[in-house]
């Protein structure tokens, strides 16, 4: 089961009042951030807050960044190369953006940017891989596997970043699924020793954090999982979960994702927690705002909105089935609403069924 890094956008981020997105559009901002983070951060370390960049970027513009690099500077090529593919200050050029990044992916520049470049390149290479062919999607197989070159550069100096693994999970993926040419030369997949190798270690690091998590869950099922039928998410620990604070006996105390959850699944758990003369039938259409839902870690109550991003801490995640028909993804967030990830999630799977 493969793990993708977060991608969050303008809709699903809680913005503080006043902020200005680095001066430039907001959507280009989001996405820069995005690629930023899954591009030049590795994927153990502490990950950057997605509005952090904005002084940075407000402080020089893109004209000024393009000078630099075209002066020589190697840490501004690889700058250049974010804000000229995401149309920040400029408009977007993803040849411009790859040329900037193929000045600086040669062995001559230091490490630390080049590694970074070489993850950009990859997760752009693979970004080219959806194609149509006589009014159908198909996979360009080469651009696959370009990038899985630029991702094992990478891996074969211990720079694995989000980037890197997604190209490395797509591409094991579809030669799972056994859907590529008749001529297709598996040379090359089978000499990305080190890009397979990251894989392998993250599903193994996966499994591992899966089996512990599983213990604990066959311990307390109803803590781990929102009840509601059909819902589908998951805690990542048990506080992540909001629980009802009715009279009900933990065996039956069911936890929920969010306070729209629990209102689904009123008819089903009232028998088992008839409400108070202190608590409010949640079915009602006059009590959503006074349905009854508390932090397990805090004890403290809990509201969720349907559509607005989370700033709770609460880490959500949820199964979703690969586009190319191979294991399925779990997509984490801290942030994104608990509809969202099910719309994410209902808009593949419907992908798969097209």
């Amino acid at each position: 089961m493969a793990t993708l890094g977060q991608s969050q956008t303008v809709s699903n981020i809680a913005v503080p009042e006043g902020f200005k997105w680095g001066n430039v559009d907001a959507e280009a901002y989001v996405a820069y951030a995005n690629m930023r983070i899954g591009c030049c951060v590795p994927f153990k370390a502490p990950q950057p807050d997605i509005m952090s960049f904005s002084d940075e970027m407000s402080t020089r513009t893109t004209r000024e960044v393009i000078i630099s690099a075209s002066a020589g500077s190697d840490e501004d090529c690889l700058e250049a190369g974010l804000r000229v593919y995401n149309g920040c200050g400029i408009a977007p050029n993803i040849a411009m953006a790859i040329g900037w990044w193929d000045r600086i992916a040669v062995p001559t520049t230091r490490k630390r940017i080049r590694v970074r470049a070489l993850s950009c390149l990859a997760s752009v290479t693979h970004s080219l891989r959806d194609q149509e062919r006589d009014g159908r999607p198909v996979t360009n197989i080469d651009a696959m596997l370009r990038a899985a070159v630029f991702a094992n550069e990478c891996a074969a100096v211990g720079f694995v970043t989000p980037a890197v693994l997604v190209v490395g999970f797509s591409l094991k993926d579809l030669l799972a699924t056994g859907n590529i040419p008749a001529d297709f030369d598996r040379r090359t997949a089978d000499q990305l020793d080190f890009l397979w190798e990251a894989v392998e270690k993250r599903l193994e690091r996966f499994e591992k954090a899966k089996e512990k998590r599983d213990a604990k869950v066959s311990d307390e099922p109803t803590a781990f999982t929102c009840a509601a039928e059909g819902c589908g998410i998951e805690g990542t620990k048990r506080s992540a979960l909001l629980r009802c604070a009715g009279p009900c006996s933990m065996e039956t105390k069911p936890s929920y994702c969010s306070k729209e959850c629990q209102t689904a699944d009123w008819r089903r758990h009232k028998p088992f927690c008839k409400p108070s003369s202190g608590k409010t039938d949640p079915s009602s259409s006059t009590a959503d705002s006074q349905i009854v839902l508390v932090r397990p870690d805090t004890g403290l109550a809990s509201s969720s909105e349907e559509s607005k991003p989370r700033d709770d801490g609460r880490k959500l995640q949820v199964d979703i089935p690969s586009p190319l028909g191979g294991p399925a993804m779990t997509v984490v967030s801290s942030t994104m609403a608990p509809e969202l990830m099910k719309e994410i999630r209902d808009e593949i799977g419907q992908m798969n069924v097209q």
